[in-house]
C-alpha cells in the first residue's frame, strides 16, 4: 500500500480513535511508527521487490476505484 504520507497519518489517527485510543495516544503512536518505518522504507525500498502496488490515495476524480500496478518497478537483478 503505498499513500500520502499526510493522508495516510490523518486516516492511522482517525482509525485507532475509532478503535478507542485518544487522539494524543493515537498521535504519539503514529508519530512512533513512523519514525520507525520511514528509515526502514529509506534504506529497504520495499517497493522495488513489490508484484503488486496498491495506491491509498487515487486522484479525485478516481476514487470510485482502487488503481493498481504490477511490479517490481525496477528489474530484479540475479542473485
Amino acid at each position: 500500500m503505498q499513500s500520502d504520507r499526510d493522508l495516510a497519518r490523518r486516516r492511522g489517527i482517525e482509525r485507532d480513535i475509532r478503535y478507542g485510543r485518544s487522539r494524543p495516544e493515537a498521535e504519539a503512536f503514529w508519530d512512533e511508527w513512523m519514525g520507525a518505518e520511514e528509515p526502514f522504507l529509506a534504506t529497504d525500498r520495499p517497493w522495488t521487490r513489490a508484484s503488486l502496488i496498491v495506491n491509498g490515495t487515487p486522484e479525485p476524480d478516481q476514487t470510485d476505484r482502487t488503481l493498481l500496478a504490477s511490479g517490481p518497478l525496477l528489474a530484479r537483478q540475479p542473485s
